[in-house]
């Protein structure tokens, strides 16, 4: 099951056409897997969304500089490679927590 959920995940990221499409599709991601935790996951905006993302976790990370790109860099052309890079990673930590498949 862990092997499924990570290649939703990696193939969302396969089939971005760019960096803020990669934004994007990580956020929808979390969204669907929020659902699992929250039902207001889908109205959440913001800090809100951030303090969502965070929520449980031992290290607030969607809260930092890079984590914030959750809010507006799906939407922004001026995005660092290195930082989506980064986001990825905490993305898709977070996407599998919340599927119930990390570990």
């Amino acid at each position: 099951q862990r092997l499924a959920v990570e290649r939703v995940f990696d193939d969302a990221m396969a089939d971005a056409a760019d960096a803020p499409a990669k934004v994007a599709a990580m956020s929808a991601l979390l969204r669907r897997a929020s659902r699992r935790h929250r039902d207001d996951a889908d109205v959440l905006d913001g800090v809100a969304w951030l303090e969502a993302l965070d929520e449980g976790a031992k290290t607030p990370l969607f809260q930092s500089s890079i984590g914030r790109m959750m809010i507006d860099g799906a939407y922004r052309k001026d995005l660092d490679p290195s930082d989506v890079d980064v986001l990825q990673g905490m993305a898709r930590t977070r996407f599998l927590e919340w599927m119930g498949v990390a570990g």
